[in-house]
């Protein structure tokens, strides 16, 4: 969505009603109010054949939860939304585009699957990668080749609000507070699913470190650091169902040793880390589960 506001396609403050003809412009209805970052119904619903039809179905079916711009939401029905818009503005259909945005990305293993029926197309999370290909991607946003910075300052904001939908909530937990398309990570808390941010403001350490991370309940694990100005990316073998955390255990325990290496490296004198129990740290990742909540 944000490239194709570069491209001069859309605009992500504009009203969602200017795109979709069936999107009501009554003012007394909030969702005329709804924005193509302030979308929000209650129940997360794929589409099936034909997409932008569907999303129209939708429309009239799911209820309103909350006014546009008001809960906090992840991966609901307002990036189906998107996606139609994206649809009627391109002339394309959105497996199209995100196929050709893969290509252009270098990311020539990966692919979003064109099917349809029960389940599908989901836009946030058909996407099949691999380590390498996501490496492609973040070498291009972190090296400031695939958006602008202003968008990319846009995008890392804490976006989270005083509250966030039943769905969402249980997400907190293990990931903290959320900008678009990453996630505000707090260093220093020894168990990744115990943050300590949940819903209240960021504690000024973390919004000093500008740590920002994708949420890694797949097996990956990418870190870009902005005050340090460095990236890191961890990844599972195989295709998890969802990610033992095995990944994010490993990257609480590296990065201040990847912090230290890059402030000596421009000439910081910095003391001595403790090494890792490795034992107590295995241990650990061996017996982690995720809560019930998030399933």
């Amino acid at each position: 969505m944000a490239s194709t506001q570069e491209k001069g396609w859309l605009q992500l403050h504009d009203p969602v009603n200017k795109y979709l003809p069936y999107w009501t412009q009554d003012a007394s209805d909030p969702r005329s109010q709804a924005r193509l970052l302030s979308i929000h119904v209650k129940t997360q619903a794929h589409c099936t054949r034909n997409f932008s039809a569907c999303v129209e179905r939708l429309y009239h079916s799911l209820p309103l939860h909350a006014a546009p711009g008001t809960v906090w939401d992840y991966n609901e029905f307002h990036n189906q939304v998107v996606a139609a818009v994206l649809e009627k503005v391109t002339g394309t259909n959105i497996h199209t585009l995100l196929s050709e945005d893969l290509q252009s990305w270098n990311m020539t293993h990966s692919r979003y699957p064109d099917h349809f029926g029960p389940g599908g197309p989901d836009v946030s999370a058909d996407l099949v990668t691999t380590a390498v290909d996501y490496e492609q991607f973040m070498m291009q946003y972190f090296g400031g080749r695939l958006l602008k910075n202003e968008t990319v300052t846009m995008m890392e904001q804490d976006h989270m609000p005083a509250r966030c939908s039943l769905e969402s909530c249980p997400l907190v937990i293990p990931q903290g507070h959320y900008g678009i398309g990453n996630w505000w990570l707090c260093p220093g808390d020894l168990d990744p699913l115990i943050h300590r941010t949940k819903l209240e403001p960021m504690p000024q350490r973390c919004v000093e470190a500008q740590v920002h991370s994708d949420q890694g309940l797949f097996g990956f694990w990418p870190v870009w650091d902005r005050r340090l100005g460095y990236w890191m990316l961890l990844a599972t073998q195989g295709l998890p169902l969802l990610s033992d955390f095995k990944a994010e255990i490993l990257q609480t325990v590296l990065k201040p040793f990847l912090d230290k290496a890059v402030q000596e490296q421009r000439g910081a004198t910095l003391p001595d880390l403790p090494m890792p129990d490795w034992e107590h740290i295995s241990a650990k990742a061996d017996t982690k589960v995720l809560p019930t909540l998030v399933a």
